[in-house]
């Protein structure tokens, strides 16, 4: 639910999202680019990223038509020689995941049950604890194969976004002349702010494992926002 608004966003002069701001400055960064998401939200995009193709607007591609032959990315990189696998911290079966991945070219799912459920945010594992146990698996990963492409798919930012208690601290509030106001305090515009605030903290984090493990060399990171936050037109007026 990343949406381009963060980028660059500063509150209270604080970087909603410092980790992105920084490489979207120092890397390609596409702003132009619009949700094409159907019904199978998250999982439209996987198969548009996969396949080049657009998600069907009656049912969803991942469900309705998951029995068919399809082109994809994964595919060109296994014939290179690479070996392709997905991370996600939720039921395998969600959007039938388990059967799709591995349609698409996937050699390997790491679903809900690879992963120990140590910490929760919203749907599931917390972002957090998400990256450090997936880059602990790339890690042994990488030492069996010369060549890999991995797909982290995370949880926490995500509708409606209310653990609030959860993301840490990121005010949203508004001082003016001295006297506080609460501003975006309470509002679903402030708590997707705070959830983007601790998502972000954790692509910080994510990168910084990798560096530290030696697993930056010749390797490139693509970061994307699957679906829109679906947040009300009235509070953008805000």
């Amino acid at each position: 639910s990343m949406q381009n608004a963060v980028i660059g966003l500063k509150i209270n002069g604080e970087l909603v999202a410092p980790n992105l701001t920084k490489l979207a400055n120092n890397g390609l960064y596409f702003s132009n680019f619009y949700s094409q998401v159907s019904f199978g939200t998250s999982s439209d995009t996987e198969f548009t990223l996969a396949t080049s193709l657009l998600p069907v607007t009656n049912g969803t591609v991942f469900i309705n038509y998951s029995d068919r032959e399809y082109e994809s990315m994964y595919k060109e990189l296994k014939n290179d020689g690479y070996y392709i696998f997905s991370m996600h911290a939720n039921t395998g079966d969600f959007w039938n995941r388990n059967i799709m991945h591995k349609n698409l070219g996937y050699d390997y799912f790491y679903d809900k049950a690879s992963y120990e459920i140590d910490e929760t945010i919203g749907f599931g594992l917390s972002d957090r604890s998400f990256i450090l146990q997936s880059v602990d698996k790339i890690e042994e990963l990488a030492k069996e194969h010369d060549k890999y492409y991995g797909t982290l798919i995370t949880l926490s930012n995500h509708t409606p976004f209310d653990y609030t208690d959860l993301f840490g601290e990121f005010d949203v509030s508004m001082t003016v002349d001295g006297v506080k106001y609460p501003y975006l305090e309470g509002t679903k515009l402030g708590n997707y702010f705070k959830s983007v605030h601790y998502a972000d903290q954790q692509l910080g984090l994510l990168v910084e494992e990798l560096k530290n493990r030696g697993l930056l060399d010749d390797t490139i990171i693509m970061i994307y926002g699957d679906h829109d936050a679906r947040l009300p037109k009235k509070d953008y007026n805000r």
